[in-house]
């Protein structure tokens, strides 16, 4: 990561902290992100600030302060997924964190996106067209990864395959989602 995610990074965490709401960047970046995917199937955009405070016991002026950054987030990511943007990136911990602190946000960033995804139980991840349900799977199973104990390069370059994989899974997840939901759009269209 370059200096300025870094501090984005930091940015979004303290704002979380103040906000009380008990999540990681990581998870929260992923539920946008999942949301996002959810929408583009059912065309519904949901309200992420009482998905992200879902349990939490903070007053509403303190998670207020959680709603400008997160629609930014949202936005960005809307953006980057939908003109399919090479540098859409998951929003995690930098490289100067141990493996062991980036691989559990990576598991947390893969639990907020199906918490996002699935949410409302709008969409199912084996209704997931073509191979994006393939994918999902995989990262379900990335979810529920172990920490990683060893700073080793091999475990280096394997998580960061892993990384990659999600990042381009979701890009593909969504694609695959907004082309099926354009289809059915046409589809109706050419029946009236």
């Amino acid at each position: 990561m370059q200096p300025t995610e870094v501090t984005y990074y930091d940015q979004l965490a303290s704002t979380l902290a103040l906000a009380g709401v008990d999540v990681s960047v990581s998870e929260m970046h992923g539920i946008v992100c999942g949301t996002i995917c959810n929408c583009a199937r059912t065309g519904r955009e949901p309200d992420l600030l009482a998905l992200l405070s879902s349990g939490s016991e903070a007053a509403p002026e303190r998670l207020d302060t959680l709603r400008t950054p997160l629609e930014k987030l949202f936005q960005a990511a809307l953006r980057e997924l939908r003109e399919r943007r090479p540098e859409f990136d998951l929003l995690l911990p930098g490289e100067d964190n141990g493996l062991s602190v980036r691989g559990a946000a990576l598991a947390e960033w893969c639990q907020g996106f199906f918490l996002g995804l699935l949410h409302e139980q709008t969409l199912a991840i084996e209704a997931l067209p073509g191979d994006a349900a393939e994918i999902a799977r995989d990262m379900l199973a990335i979810s529920e990864l172990e920490q990683v104990v060893q700073d080793t390069r091999e475990n280096e370059w394997n998580l960061a395959q892993i990384e990659e994989y999600v990042r381009m899974g979701v890009q593909l997840i969504f694609a695959e989602l907004e082309d099926a939901a354009d289809d059915a759009r046409a589809s109706r269209a050419m029946q009236h």
